[in-house]
Parts: C-alpha cells; structure tokens; sequence
C-alpha cells in the first residue's frame, strides 16, 4: 500500500502495511489523531474508460482537506 503526501517540492511515496496504519499517519499529519476517516472510491463505469473490476477499482482510495490531497494505491510487491 502506497500514499501520496503534498509537500513543498512535489509528491512524496511512502509504503505503508495496511490502510489502517496509512489512515492512522494522514490523521497524524491534519492533526487530529483521534479522528476517524472517510475515503472516496472513484468509479467509471464504462468499460472502454475505466476500471470496471473491484479489485482495480479498490485498488485506489483518495482523501482530502483543506491541508492536502492523500492518495492511497495498493501494489504488489
């Protein structure tokens, strides 16, 4: 599992075990660690387009704030 974190010189990746701890890291980073977060799943049906099956689709978790865009994508390793 990756994330991407703004940050002054561009993007940077970081591997993380599990959604829960890369959850547990953005809510570090927007201050609030004792919160809990919601993630958009984005879906484009059309086949010719987009990804149609779940795993692919899930493969992908986006959060966002006033502060900064978070991007979550599993990979294989």
């Amino acid at each position: 599992m990756r994330r991407a974190l703004p940050n002054q010189s561009g993007t940077r990746w970081r591997a993380f075990r599990n959604i829960a701890d890369a959850a547990r890291r953005i809510l570090e980073l927007e201050g609030d660690p004792y919160s809990a977060l919601f993630f958009r799943v984005y879906v484009d049906p059309n086949p010719l387009t987009g990804k149609t099956a779940d795993d692919e689709i899930l493969s992908r978790l986006e959060y966002q704030t006033e502060k900064g865009f978070y991007l979550l994508e599993r990979t294989v390793s």
